[in-house]
């Protein structure tokens, strides 16, 4: 079995701040835009690049709904975005085992 290196991780889903996006949705699988943003840290601007860039890949979906309070906008994983997440996570635990191993045969580079 050949084991994953940072070149075979997708950008779209392992950047931080997009990884952050997806372990919320991965975790609690819809949650409004503006909770969203809180909990994850990501201002409006910079979060809705990020989930454009998810939604073009079909990982995240948006749907506008009208609610007591006025228009929300609810953020969904779909279950592309899903499978997809699960794969990276398996690759970043491939690529930290693989680290750990070689835990030992070099130098010791921290301070």
């Amino acid at each position: 079995m050949r084991v994953a290196g940072l070149n075979d991780l997708d950008d779209d889903i392992v950047n931080p701040k997009r990884f952050v996006i997806m372990t919320l949705l991965f975790t609690l699988r819809q949650l409004a835009e503006a909770e969203l943003s809180k909990a994850s840290g990501i201002q409006w601007g910079s979060l809705s690049t990020h989930l454009k860039r998810l939604e073009d890949k079909g990982y995240v979906e948006r749907k506008k709904i009208i609610t007591h309070r006025g228009p929300r906008t609810i953020v969904k994983i779909t279950e592309k975005g899903y499978t997809k997440y699960i794969e990276e996570v398996e690759k970043l635990k491939e690529i930290i085992k693989l680290g750990e191993s070689r835990k030992g045969e070099g130098e010791d580079f921290r301070a």
